[in-house]
């Protein structure tokens, strides 16, 4: 939405676990205009994601396309307890273990914003 609409969108963005390359469910985060967005962004990610879509070794890339948000943050998240399949909501990807802090931390941002 905060791509698409210039009018009526969004105050602001969470992007949690963004899926920064391509695969068989859509196409990745990093193709779309995001030098559209011009409300403030989070960036959550767990640096030990392993998912095939998630990397965090792509974070930076996404960060540099944010070039209109305004205020762009990051939070980086470590620890946890996975378990699975790395693409599946209890592994890191989900922020598996850590899930309350995750949304403390989002939920503060938020009302900062």
């Amino acid at each position: 939405a905060a791509v698409h609409l210039s009018e009526g969108g969004p105050n602001g963005i969470v992007l949690t676990a963004s899926m920064l390359e391509m695969n068989t469910k859509g196409r990745s985060v990093l193709e779309m205009d995001l030098g559209r967005i011009s409300v403030p962004t989070l960036i959550a990610h767990h640096v030990d994601d392993e998912c095939h879509v998630t990397p965090y070794a792509k974070v930076e890339v996404l960060q540099s396309k944010l070039l209109n948000a305004g205020a762009v943050e990051l939070l980086t998240y470590q620890g946890g307890d996975p378990r699975g399949d790395p693409c599946k909501a209890h592994h890191f990807h989900g922020f598996k273990g850590i899930e309350k802090r995750v949304v403390s931390d989002i939920a503060a941002w938020i009302k900062a914003h």
